[in-house]
C-alpha cells in the first residue's frame, strides 16, 4: 500500500481585490505530514477536495494520478475491484 499522511492544514490561493483569472481552476495547497513527521506539500483542485471529502485530519494517500485519496474510499475501491476479480 502506498505511503499514508494526514492532512494537517488546507491554503485557498488568495488573489486578493484582483480576483481569480479567467478560466482559473481553483486549486489548494495541502499540507500533509506523515507517520515520521515528514511534511510534504501538494497542490490540488479545491473541487476534488470536496468531492472526495478531503478535510484536514482525514487520513490519505497520493494516488497513481498525483492526486490525494482519502484512504478508506482507496479501501472500498480495492474491495470492489477484489470482489469483482474473485467473481469472473
Amino acid at each position: 500500500m502506498s505511503k499514508k499522511y494526514i492532512i494537517k492544514q488546507i491554503i485557498e490561493t488568495d488573489f486578493g481585490c484582483e480576483g481569480r483569472p479567467d478560466g482559473y481552476v481553483p486549486m489548494v495547497k495541502v499540507y500533509l505530514e506523515d507517520e515520521n513527521g515528514v511534511e510534504t506539500v501538494v497542490e490540488m483542485e479545491d473541487a476534488k477536495m470536496y468531492e472526495r471529502q478531503l478535510d484536514e485530519g482525514v487520513e490519505v494517500i497520493i494516488g497513481d494520478d498525483g492526486t490525494l485519496m482519502n484512504i478508506l474510499e482507496k479501501m472500498e475501491e480495492q474491495n470492489v475491484k477484489s470482489a469483482y476479480n474473485a467473481e469472473t
